[in-house]
Parts: structure tokens; sequence; C-alpha cells
């Protein structure tokens, strides 16, 4: 079985169309032989039974007038059966022997009439019985050996075997050439993907493919799009990361070098500050940054799916980002009712922290902030309205680029949120939407049950 799970296709075609090949000749070889040797014995039967009845039409009483008249092949068995031992013949009056022939028996034989096999002397012949009514019953019995029939049997049936041989051998070399010729078009295309250059990712063109191979060319050209997307996003990233990076880090560096050259220690104090300033946000970046990078288009497949209590997460957010609502005194109206959705907890606490953190970002001091939950029949909504001056309509759909901010945003970001909430979201099959609000803007997620 080894040799079937791990052969070249065209060893393993070769061998089930070579095999099917032997198979049928073996089968048509043997019904050759039969019907050969069934032909053997009707032409063995009729002659036995030319015999016979010749040897019912000589007058026994002058057997030697009639010598002229009897047919060349019988007089040799009457005249010289020493010399043709494979023919035995019996002719009876009655109970009496008449005539027989030199190595017959010199009793009768227990026959039926008709065509029959016996064993005589451990020899197997062919005998054939015929009786003629009359006052003095005559019947004639004829035997011939068996070996007459192989005789002629066994030369024909070699040269049958010996051309089928040959037949079988020329099949194989055509089915050799034509697997070959086949496999062409599969050794082609190995060939044009083993040839490329390791950031060639153009699809393979499917225009001169066989039928059978083009699933497998959709499938390489499909993978082909996915590793392109996954390289542009890869640089795409590195190169976004690398420019928002390079800011904060050359603040840092500058507000460091401000404050170690300050002598006054209140002006020192407020350096430091910005300092920590600069590291918390370069942290939050960074921390934002690993992330997205994380949320790769497959990453749905280490997410651990469950029953996900909205209001948990809404809570757990709140905590995480409490002292940006307590420096800008907003106010939080979350709903006493709880909603469950199905989702990856930890994912799904990430997207409701960022919304919640760009609203309190965004919203003016003193103003309040609404979640709500709607279980609806097909699918679970999540809102959440602020009371910021809201989003233009055409700006709406592109704040949940990579690193896109709104021009003339005074408020500290960094343009990365928003896209992490639009990719979790995307992950469970759940549609973000932004609106008007009564005052200022509305989010709503719609999770699907």
């Amino acid at each position: 079985m080894q040799f079937f799970q791990t052969p070249s296709l065209k060893k393993r075609l070769l061998v089930l169309l070579l095999g099917l090949i032997l198979v049928v000749w073996g089968m048509v070889t043997v019904s050759a032989y039969v019907t050969i040797r069934a032909e053997m014995r009707k032409l063995l039967d009729t002659q036995i039974a030319q015999v016979a009845y010749s040897l019912l039409e000589i007058n026994l009483d002058k057997i030697h007038e009639y010598e002229a008249k009897i047919p060349e092949d019988i007089y040799r068995f009457l005249r010289e059966d020493k010399n043709n031992l494979n023919i035995r013949y019996q002719i009876w009056k009655g109970d009496k022997l008449l005539l027989q022939s030199l190595t017959a028996p010199d009793y009768r034989l227990n026959l039926q009439e008709g065509f029959s096999d016996v064993e005589l002397n451990n020899n197997s012949w062919r005998a054939l019985f015929i009786s003629v009514p009359g006052k003095k019953k005559t019947d004639v019995i004829v035997m011939a050996h068996h070996d007459i029939e192989d005789f002629f049997l066994h030369p024909f049936s070699e040269v049958v075997l010996v051309h089928m041989a040959a037949q079988m051998l020329f099949i194989a070399v055509i089915v050799w050439f034509a697997v070959g010729h086949g496999l062409r078009p599969l050794k082609a295309v190995a060939g044009a993907i083993g040839q490329r250059h390791y950031n060639d990712l153009s699809p393979i063109e499917e225009h001169a493919v066989p039928k059978e191979l083009k699933p497998v060319v959709y499938s390489v050209n499909k993978l082909f799009d996915r590793l392109k997307e996954s390289f542009d996003a890869e640089k795409q990233f590195t190169n976004h990361a690398a420019h928002e990076l390079r800011t904060p880090l050359a603040a840092l560096k500058m507000q460091a070098q401000v404050a170690i050259r300050e002598k006054d220690r209140v002006k020192q104090k407020k350096q430091l500050q910005n300092v920590v300033r600069g590291v918390n946000r370069a942290t939050h970046l960074v921390s934002q940054l690993l992330f997205l990078a994380r949320l790769e288009p497959e990453s749905e497949k280490t997410f651990v799916m469950s029953d996900v209590s909205l209001l948990k997460l809404v809570k757990s957010a709140m905590n995480a980002i409490r002292p940006a609502i307590k420096a800008k005194n907003i106010k939080l109206h979350v709903p006493e009712q709880d909603a469950i959705v199905k989702g990856d907890a930890t994912s799904l606490e990430i997207l409701i922290k960022n919304l919640l953190d760009n609203a309190v970002r965004y919203s003016p001091e003193k103003s309040n902030i609404h979640i709500r939950f709607h279980d609806l029949k097909e699918r679970v909504e999540f809102i959440l309205d602020d009371e910021g001056s809201g989003i233009p309509e055409h700006l709406r759909t592109k704040i949940f680029e990579r690193f896109y901010r709104i021009s003339g945003t005074k408020q500290e970001g960094i343009g990365i949120g928003l896209s992490i909430v639009k990719k979790i979201a995307d992950l469970h099959k759940a549609e973000v939407v932004v609106d008007q609000a009564e005052i200022g803007t509305r989010v709503i997620v719609s999770f699907l049950k």
C-alpha cells in the first residue's frame, strides 16, 4: 500500500491502467482458450462420427470387395491400425465382436448411445456409441484419445498466446507514451511555478490549461492573491508603523533633552511629565500596532468562540479608561438589561474599549455617552451615542482606514483604533455603521445570532 501512497502520478496511472489491461487480457485469453477447446471438441466429434458412420456402411461379409470404396482415412484405420494407436473401434453384431482395432479391448464397453467420455487403461477417451436395430442389432463404438485434441489445440493456443502477448506489450508501450503525453500540462504548470521569482505572485494563465487542471490552477492563483494581499498589507503596515513611531520617538528625545538642560525644577518636572505622556502615547501606539498585526485574515481560527456578555465587556472597558472619563467629567449611561453575542471575548473587549475611548476622546467635557443593546430576532445590536461634533457623511467609511485622521482634529490620536474595530467586526461577521446621533455621532455594531 505504501507504493500507492507515495509514488508519482505517472507511475500510479501506469500501474492502474496496465493492471486493468492485464486483467482484461487474461479474461480474453481464458475465453479464447475455452472457445478454441470447444471448437476442437466439435471437430473431434465430427471426425469420430464420420468414422463411425463409414464403418456402418461396410458389408462385413465382403469386406475385401468394399475396401476400394472405403475412405482413405477409414481404410488406414482398418488396415494400418498399428500405426494409428490413438483411434480405437469395435463392431458388434448382437453379442458377437465382428471387427476391432488392434488395441481395442475384446469386451463390450458399457456405454450409453451417443458421445461420452470414458476412462480406459488410465487414459481419457472420447467415445461414440451407435446402435442400428434389426434382426441382429449392429453396434459401432469409435474412440479417439484426447491427445489428438491436445495435439491440435496446443500449437494453436501457443500461437494465439504469443500474438496476444505481443499485443499486450504493444498496448503497454502505447499506454506509457500516452500517460506521459497526458501529464505534460501538469509538468508545464509545475515548471511555470518553479521558475518564478520569489516575489512574482501574478496569476498563472488558465486559457491553455486542461479542464482537469483548472481547479488546481485556480486554487494556486487564489493562494497567490492572498499572499499578495498579505505582503502588501505587511508592507503598508511596516511603512505606517515606522512613520507613526518616528514622530513620537523624536518628540520624546527632544523633550528628554530639554528636561536635562532645564535648571528650573518646576519647568523640568513639567518637561518630564510631557515625556511620560509621550511614553504613554508611544506605548498605546505599539500595543495597538501589535494587536492589529495579529488580526490576519485567518486569525478567526485562533479565536475562542463562546457566549459573551456585552454588559460585562462594557464595564471592563469603562474601568480601563476611567481616568480619561473622570478627566473630562463625562457621564456614561449603561443599560441594565444584558445582551449575549457569540464571539471571542478578548477581541470584542478591545472593540468596545476602542469605541468608548474614541467617544470619550472626541466628546466635550461634562457631556453624556449613551450605550444601548438591541436584542432583535436575527441579530444583536451594540449602539453607542456621544455628544461630539459628529462626522461628515462622506468620511464615515474612511475613518476605518489605518492611520486615517480627519483633517483639523485637535485631539490626540494615532488613527488606528477604528481600523481595529472594523477588523474585529469583520472577523466576527459583524457590521459596523457610523451614523448621526441626536447630538453627536452614533456607532452601531450588529452581530448575527
